[in-house]
């Protein structure tokens, strides 16, 4: 080829100046790209055995153990119906032995994994009893003489650490073993603390959700899903060697404990609507149907059913914020995108998965993302009906003295 005189041709430059550029370029890529995915696989080997490591530690044993009351000698003698609570330490727990506490006619067992601190024990209870409800002697020793269970204790999806597993272990094979040693023991009545959740699908919003509503084919979460499979599980055994049984849907179930962690944010344009139940008007509500079964027995009309518990009046995470900043003499701190909710709620959970800590906090969860961005309404008409309850306060009454007993609390 002949150039132009003054110009070189380009091809000749190229091939003189860099005569092995050609062949240079593609293999310094190609050993550099290899050592890039060699160091990501050595990274992911490291991140995979920590968290298998992690993973595979053993869970602590549970010992069976018991204390009793003070006044245990004077109340065997009153001839009380023996009622257990188990997740009796619990929130809802806690307050269902109050309510039975201030009717006077049980003899109340309280059953969690732990025993409270002597200081905080209640001596109208007969006993407390530390057990697993995965151990079934121990439930055998525990029910002995059992009239009533309430059957609270569960692990909700407030912390990042807890797998579809657990919750099937706790949840769903828990329940089991409550219902098969009360049918062994022929403990005449159940009443089972469900969830709405139960009811939930994925990528839905939920507006206005009665018990017609079917079970999910796909549930939302593994809470929702172990919550099903328990759920069916005592709604089932209803009438079966004459033990009977009833299921509560409780909403978001509030509580001064509950309120803290309720800051001056909302999400996106905070317009999604929720619903809640006050704690002491849902324990009340457990007693009721406590107390229905034992008056009316099989011809009990809300016998082997299950029923949604929660305040009429919904309201928007944005008005939540707002009453609740004006409650505690605050501003609200405005919106957080739902973009960037989305990244928190994967970076939290995926390095906890890895390190075992959650950089941001123990209580963003993934499968928790829809509960936090969109709507959920309930209607609790059938429950008020035929369990005959009522709570004449609106959620902002809640609210307010949640807030009040919070910072006594304090």
């Amino acid at each position: 080829m002949v150039c132009p005189m003054g110009k070189k041709n380009p091809r000749q430059e190229s091939t003189t100046e860099y005569p092995f550029e050609p062949l240079y370029r593609p293999w310094s890529w190609a050993l550099s790209s290899f050592s890039n995915i060699l160091l990501f696989a050595v990274l992911f080997a490291v991140m995979y055995i920590m968290y298998r490591q992690r993973k595979t530690k053993g869970k602590r044993e549970v010992s069976y153990r018991t204390v009793e009351s003070k006044q245990a000698e004077a109340m065997k003698s009153e001839g009380k119906i023996k009622a257990v609570v188990t997740g009796g330490s619990g929130s809802l727990g806690k307050q269902i032995v109050r309510c039975l506490i201030e009717d006077g006619n049980y003899l109340i067992y309280s059953l969690d994994l732990f025993i409270p601190d002597e200081e905080v024990r209640n001596d109208d209870v007969f006993s407390y009893i530390q057990a697993d409800i995965l151990d079934k002697d121990s439930l055998r020793i525990a029910l002995k003489d059992a009239e009533v269970v309430f059957h609270t204790a569960s692990i909700i999806p407030t912390f990042v650490g807890y797998t579809k597993q657990d919750f099937y272990d706790v949840i769903a094979t828990g329940t089991d073993n409550i219902v098969s040693v009360c049918k062994e023991l022929r403990v005449k009545r159940l009443i089972y603390t469900s969830s709405v959740n139960a009811m939930l699908r994925k990528n839905q919003t939920v507006d206005n959700l009665d018990e017609t509503t079917p079970y999910p084919e796909e549930p939302r979460e593994s809470y929702g899903s172990a919550k099903i499979v328990a759920e069916k599980n005592v709604l089932g055994t209803n009438g079966v060697d004459g033990i009977l049984t009833c299921a509560l849907r409780p909403c978001f179930i509030a509580d001064s404990k509950s309120i803290k962690g309720f800051g001056l944010l909302y999400f996106g344009d905070g317009l999604y609507k929720q619903m809640l139940i006050p704690n002491d008007t849902a324990a009340r509500i457990h007693l009721l149907v406590e107390k229905k079964l034992q008056a009316e027995g099989l011809a009990s009309k809300i016998a082997g059913k299950v029923y949604i518990v929660g305040f009429e009046d919904s309201f928007t995470h944005r008005e939540f914020a707002e009453f609740v900043a004006s409650e505690k003499d605050g501003e609200v701190g405005g919106s957080i995108p739902i973009w960037v909710l989305k990244l928190m709620v994967y970076f939290n959970e995926y390095v906890y998965r890895v390190i075992g800590k959650a950089p941001i906090s123990p209580m963003l969860r993934i499968d928790m993302f829809d509960l936090m961005t969109k709507s959920h309404t309930y209607s609790s008409a059938l429950g008020r009906k035929e369990i005959g309850w009522e709570d004449p306060r609106s959620w902002k009454d809640v609210v307010r003295e949640l807030i009040k007993a919070s910072k006594k609390d304090n």
